[in-house]
């Protein structure tokens, strides 16, 4: 496959969704009559459009009535005026097509999704509103070449209400950088995998937020399958992330926040490392299934309606490590561990939690309990360690760098 020369770009106040491509010329080359006869060769020659500033590596956008619209290209016959792609076409005459430009929309280029393969990316200049369904090739990517989207921070909100809708599509091998997603209806969840057992996607810079659209969402986000969340937050969901019976989900540096009932609920294996479970009408962080793994590291828990950390599973077969964590003014325990087995606790800190320091079957060691609250901030969100005496001062002296 050729390598595509960079990012297909979209702009919602000056791309098109008729007379772009994405990628190529900044001015996009456009025509009315190209020939597709069913190889990966197309006739532009009855439009009479100099090829000459097209590149290998820009894209081809042929507005067909069905199938392919999107192909890398290959080779350019500025003589015989053709553009040959990776991909083969229909056979269809008369075809509007388009190089280089912006595109404008997700809704207005769905099939986009579905042409992609490994190598592609989509970025967006401007914010999205998604009323469509745009999952749909579910493995376009490889082990060594991602798909990826880039958002810019940008929001992307879900204006269509259906029980599996995605706003953004999360196929196997896949990135999805730098987003703000949200939804202006009732949505089950914004982030979904439940296609590719033991692929990976990866979520890096993801805020996920249903308030900021005025919507609803079950989940945040929701994975049967492999998932590296990286520096996202959680926010105003049923659950902040749930997760099915099968696959792995791991989070670095993401954020839990104000959600209905847990601020996580992973049902299959998971790691957790510098996460903050805060303010969740249940359990901050519930690990609920039998024979699971879990890994639970430099992560706080405050201010929750149950307990900071519920290790809920039967560790029959199941391993949990689980050091160096605060739990904070927690309504239920700070840490439970409800099935009977050892449980083995290091360095972990509690301070203030209604039921009690910990409960169940664990095996505590070198407990840290505090006299006094750590954080400078924690009901405004910020959890760096104070310096006071039987609170922060103490984790200070301790050299564990804690929920950073």
């Amino acid at each position: 496959m050729t390598s595509p020369n960079g990012p297909i770009l979209f702009n919602s106040t000056t791309g098109s969704d008729s007379a772009a491509s994405g990628l190529g010329p900044s001015v996009a080359l456009i025509g009315s009559s190209a020939e597709l006869d069913g190889t990966s060769t197309v006739d532009m020659s009855y439009d009479g459009v100099s090829l000459s500033s097209i590149s290998v590596g820009d894209l081809l956008f042929c507005d067909t009535t069905s199938g392919r619209k999107f192909s890398v290209i290959a080779s350019i016959d500025t003589i015989n005026e053709t553009i040959t792609t990776d991909d083969t076409w229909g056979t269809e005459s008369g075809v509007s097509w388009a190089v280089g430009g912006k595109r404008s929309t997700f809704d207005g280029s769905v099939q986009i999704f579905t042409d992609w393969y490994g190598g592609w990316i989509v970025e967006t200049e401007t914010d999205q509103t998604v009323a469509t369904d745009i999952r749909a090739n579910t493995s376009p990517g490889t082990v060594n070449n991602y798909v990826e989207i880039r958002c810019n921070n940008k929001t992307i909100t879900q204006s269509l209400s259906s029980y599996w809708t995605a706003v953004l599509p999360l196929p196997d091998f896949s990135i999805i950088k730098d987003a703000v997603l949200t939804t202006s209806v009732t949505n089950n969840g914004l982030i979904l995998a439940t296609t590719g057992y033991g692929t990976e996607r990866l979520i890096q810079n993801v805020h996920i937020d249903a308030t900021l659209g005025g919507g609803s969402l079950r989940y945040g986000a929701y994975m049967s399958r492999t998932g590296y969340f990286m520096g996202c937050s959680f926010k105003n969901c049923t659950d902040g992330f749930a997760g099915a019976s099968v696959g792995y989900c791991q989070f670095s540096d993401c954020v839990f926040d104000s959600n209905l009932t847990y601020g996580a609920n992973p049902a299959h294996h998971g790691g957790f490392t510098n996460c903050i479970f805060s303010n969740n009408g249940n359990h901050g962080l519930l690990c609920g299934n039998s024979n699971r793994h879990h890994l639970v590291v430099n992560c706080i828990s405050y201010g929750n309606g149950g307990d900071g950390f519920n290790m809920g599973g039967g560790w029959v077969d199941g391993i949990v490590q689980f050091k160096n964590n605060i739990a904070s003014s927690n309504t239920g325990y700070g840490y439970n561990f409800p099935t009977a087995r050892g449980n083995p606790m290091l360095n972990n800190v509690d301070y203030n939690n209604t039921s009690g320091r910990v409960a169940g079957y664990y095996t505590d060691i070198d407990p840290i309990t505090l006299t006094a609250n750590p954080f400078t901030d924690a009901a405004n969100g910020d959890f760096n360690l104070n310096a006071s005496a039987g609170g922060g001062a103490v984790l200070r002296s301790t050299n564990y760098t804690l929920g950073e």
